[in-house]
């Protein structure tokens, strides 16, 4: 903690806690880069299950891109993105 604010450092698949808050792998609507050469759909859903959804359901998710989401509102759909594969 410094001056009030909390950083953590989440060892995921590029994902990392400020202040509560999430940033990268998660975005709103599943897990982010899945489709690349260099990613791995199953270490991110991996990294979202184990580290991400863990975190209180009110914790923020803000990406570099895109709508922000918070982990109550994508903890639902695991299933639906293990079932799509990506």
């Amino acid at each position: 903690m410094t001056g009030g604010l909390r950083v953590d450092h989440l060892v995921t698949s590029g994902t990392f806690s400020l202040d509560g808050d999430t940033f990268d792998t998660l975005f709103e609507g599943g897990p982010g880069a899945t489709g690349r050469s260099f990613s791995s759909f199953p270490t991110i859903v991996d990294s979202i299950r184990d580290r991400l959804l863990t975190l209180p359901p009110e914790t923020l998710v803000h990406t570099g891109h895109g709508g922000d989401a918070s982990i109550g509102a994508e903890a639902p759909h695991l299933q639906e993105w293990l079932t799509r594969g990506h």
